[in-house]
Parts: structure tokens; C-alpha cells; sequence
């Protein structure tokens, strides 16, 4: 990217976006692509990351806190999917917690590059991130536990392993 206000350098987004084919499909670079056309050049891709990515592990502690609690991981979800808390994140990667298949959509690695980005242009401006902070702890420790290749929905294993719930009944081990 050159410096803020003057747009993408287009070699460099070229490059990105070929790189990025492999990892994340059509679908994928298309959504890329229309976040990079749609946001403030000061602010680069982040704007919508920095709401989107802290759901999945919001999502995940829900689920964990049900499951302590005896609550079926699909019932919960099915409530979720129909109260205020629904979005998109919770659609995808929702169903993907509760059945603990984490082909990745997109990998968690990828993901500490987003929040290494986010929390950089936060300490630039002078704005503290507390979620993004979190999220990006919560993705590095599912990334040291050998999940890095698989999809953000993983994290749910280490909120699981932080509460005792390695094995739980309701979630499939893929």
C-alpha cells in the first residue's frame, strides 16, 4: 500500500490478491477485493475486521458457557441464529464450532496477520483495540496449539481447553 490517501499501489495488490487466490477461493478474493475498493485508504481492510473478526471467539465462549452448563451446543446456536445476536459470522462459523469441522474458510494464521495490521494502525492513531488485543491472543494460542492451518472457528478449542471441556459429548472431534 503507499502512504494513506493516495489508494493501493496496484503491483503490490496484484501480487496480494494472486497470493491470496490459493488460500482463500473466488468467494474469498472477491470479498477482498470489495473491501479494498470500499475502504478509507487511512484505514486499509481493517474497518470490517475490526467488527467481524471478534464474533467467532464471542461465539465460541457462548457455546463453551452452554456446554459447562449443560446446554446442547446446536440448541444454542439455533437461539443465537434467531435473537440479536445473528450476523453472518455466526451463520458460517457457527455451525462449524458446533460440529468441530474447521476446513478452513479462511485459516487463523491468516487472521494474526489481520489483527497484527488492525492493532498497528490503532497504536498509530492513538486508539486502543481491547477486542482486537484479545482476539488476536485467543487466534495466537489456537495457532500455538497446532490449529493454524484451520478455520477461525478453531478458537473454540482453546476456550474449551481453558474451561475443561476438551471432550465434551454435544461436539464432534474432526
Amino acid at each position: 500500500m503507499t502512504a494513506a490517501g493516495t489508494g493501493p499501489d496496484q503491483d503490490q495488490l496484484a501480487r496480494l490478491l494472486k497470493e491470496a487466490g490459493s488460500a482463500l477461493g473466488p468467494e474469498g478474493v472477491a470479498a477482498l477485493i470489495a473491501g479494498v475498493l470500499a475502504a478509507p485508504p487511512e484505514i486499509g481492510t481493517s474497518w470490517h475486521s475490526l467488527v467481524a473478526d471478534p464474533t467467532p471467539p464471542a461465539l465460541a465462549e457462548a457455546l463453551v458457557l452452554g456446554a459447562k452448563g449443560g446446554l446442547a451446543p446446536a440448541v444454542l446456536l439455533d437461539l443465537l441464529k434467531d435473537s440479536a445476536a445473528a450476523s453472518k459470522m455466526v451463520d458460517i462459523r457457527g455451525p462449524l464450532m458446533v460440529s468441530h469441522r474447521f476446513d478452513a474458510q479462511m485459516k487463523v494464521e491468516l487472521f494474526l496477520k489481520d489483527f497484527k495490521l488492525m492493532l498497528e494502525e490503532g497504536h498509530r492513531l492513538g486508539v486502543s483495540l481491547p477486542l482486537t488485543s484479545i482476539t488476536q491472543q485467543l487466534a495466537t494460542a489456537t495457532v500455538a496449539a497446532g490449529r493454524g492451518e484451520e478455520d477461525l472457528a478453531a478458537i473454540i478449542t482453546t476456550l474449551e481447553q481453558l474451561a475443561g471441556l476438551q471432550e465434551h459429548p454435544e461436539m464432534k472431534k474432526n
